[in-house]
Parts: C-alpha cells; structure tokens; sequence
C-alpha cells in the first residue's frame, strides 16, 4: 500500500477486519444481510457479531435485523459480542 491517506487505510481495515471470513475453531459463521455472525457450536462459548456497513438498513429494518441477533443467542443460551470498530 502506497498511499496512506486516512480514506485508503480505514478501506483496507474494512476489507481485512470487517468481512472477516475465519473464526475459531468450533464456530458456525454465517451471513444475516450484512451482518456475520459467528456461534459457538457447542453451545459453550459466546458469539460475535462484525459487519463492514449496515447497507443503508434504518428504522424497522435495522430494528428486525438487531431483534434476529437477540433472538438468534438467546435461544442458543449464548452470549454474544456486538464488534465495534471506530
């Protein structure tokens, strides 16, 4: 990377970070619209949720989407992280 303009470098850090593909060992990762999400399979760890942009989602949309996150570990027993990258 030659340019190091703050524009370039947050592009290259969504790119790497927030389309994360890998997870430990012993995860289901899966899409949910924009967002992926990552479940202990075992049921014994807690999860993660990344995402590189919400796709222009807001209002009931975005309220839907958050509510299948809850919904989707409560039902596990799992706790999950919600990654926030600034």
């Amino acid at each position: 990377m030659t340019n190091l303009d703050p524009t370039t470098l947050r592009d290259a850090y969504d790119a790497q970070l927030r389309t994360y593909g890998g997870a430990r060992t012993g995860m289901e990762v899966e899409w949910d619209g924009p967002l992926r999400r990552a479940t202990a399979v075992d049921g014994a760890g807690s999860g993660f949720i990344i995402y590189r942009d919400l796709g222009g989602l807001d209002g009931a949309e975005l309220d839907a989407l958050i509510e299948r996150q809850r919904a989707h570990f409560a039902a596990r027993g799992q706790e999950v992280e919600w990654k926030l990258h600034g």
